[in-house]
């Protein structure tokens, strides 16, 4: 069967936006009332070190276009596009994704991915 892939970013993009500062996004309160009558109540907090919004800009596969992704880092304000770095075939195109900053151009380089990474997920 052949499809597009949307590898994506790899973890130490993720790492390099988040830098390792973390601001609430929202929390979320959570009640559950069992039959038995016990409540149990909860909150979760979603921390990020980024905002995630579309860039206009669209990456073409084999079958359906992908939507590049610009990233806000909360702390320094800079944003961050997302770039095809290689496209490899395996049944389809494969989509391995980086981070250029949106102002200069400059590669991110934590965010590239290692050749071996990418022979290993062939």
């Amino acid at each position: 069967m052949r499809e597009d892939q949307y590898i994506g970013l790899n973890e130490r993009a993720e790492t390099f936006l988040n830098n390792g500062k973390k601001v609430l996004v929202y929390s979320e309160e959570r009640t559950r009332t069992y039959p038995d009558g016990r409540v149990e109540q909860d909150t979760k907090e979603v921390k990020a070190g980024y905002e995630t919004t579309r860039s206009g800009e669209s990456v073409r596969g084999m079958f359906d276009d992908y939507q590049v992704n610009e990233y806000t880092v909360f702390e320094t304000g800079r944003k961050y596009v997302e770039f095809v770095q290689a496209k490899p075939w395996s049944s389809g195109p494969m989509f391995f994704l980086a981070l250029k900053d949106a102002a200069t151009g400059e590669v991110v380089k934590e965010s590239l991915w290692a050749d071996d990474e990418i022979e290993e997920m062939l």
